[in-house]
């Protein structure tokens, strides 16, 4: 399934990331979130130190051997990448065979079984830094289905992942929103704006006469409530039909009939 594994070099780099028309080398965090992330690179300082042979293509499936606990190993699949953009010594770029969807090959990476043993693998004191050998990652076995199954497979995760993307963006606007309203309402009643009932005297007023009457109401219903206790309790007639059914039923099995629930 995997053909080659082409790693990266290291290169002396400015601390910001490169302009278009300059070289520059990914950093770990362009292949730890899932999504290939161009921005996250840094400038190469001698342009002529740069090999074209380590330029990131579109179709790429890479890996970071170098990060978190959590985090190493994880593939990312390049799509729309801009040109002068090198591996790193901390990178690197699987070739899968021919019969092999990229996409479906990448999302096998990325599953947790994959995960759990290319952490398991990994080496290092630090949990911060962890690094996994290239023989790691090969002795890593996973099934393996047709083509045109991979292809399946891959397009039904990218439609569950836009999905999951589309709710979560819609989610941060509600959050961003309710965030809004409350800083507003905030600055509402700090400055006097907001009441129970409005800002008038006569609102004001008109509050205290209903809870007087909610009051009264409330007694009077508590009142009734006392009284209707001290009555003899009379049995629902559903049930009483239902009983007196009973009563003269019988089962030719032998079988208990068990009661219904009725409801008031």
């Amino acid at each position: 399934m995997l053909i080659g594994i082409e790693a990266g070099k290291s290169f002396k780099c400015h601390p910001h990331p490169a302009p278009l028309n300059s070289w520059g080398v990914i950093k770990v965090s362009a292949m730890s979130w899932g999504n290939f992330r161009e921005q996250e690179n840094k400038e190469v300082l001698d342009d002529a130190h740069a090999n074209p042979l380590y330029e990131i293509k579109p179709g790429d499936v890479l890996v970071s051997r170098a990060n978190t606990v959590d985090l190493v190993g994880a593939p990312v699949h390049v799509g729309e990448v801009r040109s002068r953009l090198l591996l790193s010594d901390k990178s690197w770029r699987l070739v899968p065979g021919s019969e092999v969807s990229r996409a479906w090959f990448t999302r096998c990476l990325s599953s947790p079984q994959v995960r759990r043993a290319l952490s398991a693998k990994a080496t290092g004191t630090s949990d911060s830094m962890r690094n996994v050998a290239q023989a790691d990652l090969k002795a890593v076995k996973v099934a393996v289905p047709p083509a045109a199954e991979q292809r399946r497979i891959a397009a039904a995760l990218d439609e569950g992942m836009a999905r999951l993307d589309e709710v979560e963006a819609q989610l941060r606007a509600a959050l961003s929103q309710t965030a809004t309203l409350r800083r507003a309402l905030l600055v509402k009643a700090l400055a006097g704006e907001i009441t129970a009932q409005g800002c008038s005297e006569e609102s004001a007023e008109d509050l205290l006469k209903q809870i007087q009457v909610e009051r009264e109401v409330a007694e009077i219903e508590r009142k009734e409530a006392r009284r209707a206790a001290r009555l003899p309790k009379r049995q629902h007639p559903a049930r009483e039909s239902y009983d007196n059914c009973q009563e003269s039923a019988s089962c030719a099995d032998g079988q208990s009939v068990l009661p219904l629930e009725f409801n008031s």
